[in-house]
This record gives C-alpha cells, sequence and structure tokens, in this order.
C-alpha cells in the first residue's frame, strides 16, 4: 500500500493505495512461517500496535484456502491474530473438495490452525451437513519441521437420527 496518512496526534496511520493495487502483509514473527495474504487498506494503531486490514479475499494456512466473513482481519499486539467468524475453509487448495461453512477460525500461522465448523456434504439435491467441532490444520510426516506437508483433518458425529445420507441409495 504506496499511500498514508499519519495522524500525529492520535498516532494512528491510515494505509490505501489510490491506483488500485492491494497491499502485501507478512508476519516475520518466526513461530508464524510467514503466514501471507493480501488487503486493500489498514489502520495501524501506534499506541496500541494493533492493526486492522480490509479487503481480505481469502488466506492460505495448510491446505486450506480461509475466506473471512466481511473481507476483515484484525492483528492484536505480538502479532496474534483475533479468531475469525463465520469463515469459510475450502481444503484443499488442489481439488478445493471439502467446504466447511459458518467456521471459527484461530490462525496460529502459515502452516498450523484450529477451527470449528459445518462439513459440505451435499447428495445430489439433499443438501447436508455434518458439524466438526475439531478442525485441525498442521504439519505431518517425518522429517525437518519446516520440510513438512500441511494436513487438514477433522472429525464429526453422525447418528442415527439424522437422516444422512452417504450416496442416493446409502442411509
Amino acid at each position: 500500500l504506496h499511500d498514508f496518512v499519519w495522524d500525529m496526534k492520535d498516532e494512528t496511520i491510515t494505509f490505501k493505495n489510490e491506483s488500485g493495487g492491494r497491499g502485501d502483509f507478512i508476519s516475520i514473527h518466526p513461530d508464524k512461517d510467514s503466514l501471507y495474504f493480501q488487503g486493500d487498506t489498514a489502520f495501524y494503531d501506534l499506541k496500541t500496535n494493533e492493526l486492522k486490514i480490509g479487503g481480505v479475499d481469502l488466506i492460505q494456512t495448510c491446505d486450506a484456502f480461509i475466506y473471512t466473513e466481511d473481507g476483515n482481519v484484525e492483528i492484536s499486539k505480538g502479532g496474534i491474530m483475533d479468531t475469525l467468524r463465520n469463515a469459510k475453509i475450502i481444503a484443499n487448495t488442489t481439488n478445493k473438495y471439502h467446504v466447511i461453512n459458518r467456521a471459527t477460525v484461530n490462525l496460529m500461522g502459515k502452516k498450523d490452525y484450529r477451527a470449528t465448523g459445518f462439513y459440505e456434504y451435499n447428495i445430489g439435491n439433499r443438501e447436508q451437513e455434518i458439524e466438526f467441532a475439531n478442525i485441525i490444520g498442521t504439519r505431518v510426516g517425518k522429517g525437518k519441521r519446516s520440510e513438512k506437508k500441511t494436513v487438514t483433518r477433522a472429525d464429526g458425529e453422525v447418528t442415527e437420527l439424522d437422516t444422512f445420507y452417504i450416496d442416493h441409495k446409502t442411509e
């Protein structure tokens, strides 16, 4: 973001880009693994060290895309991202087979997140969902921590009372 207004009295900086470009935001905190995303605007409070970013389309973490509800992301002192509410998770980033709606997401870094949400499992015209109370995006496998692949894993429960179909003919 090339344009900014520094309000010295209020100790704030407002960032924007009059030419329509987007700003790159990257964490330099060693535990965040260079978490990166883009946004259209930013507001930084020098007194509280809080950063508010607007126009965020998505954030990639592990093997998932996280879409915010309103395009806003807030980062508190120490580089801690506020919980994203009513977000959408799409995993994996290659096939995009898995959609989790109404998600509550805590992003800890580029290779680490925790969430809850409702997994879409639609069969034809039958719209179904499974509540996932424990969604984890993390590193897996052997080797150096920095070189491990990442995956999203989750679990949910379906009971007999749910009238749930795994295909067109099987309940």
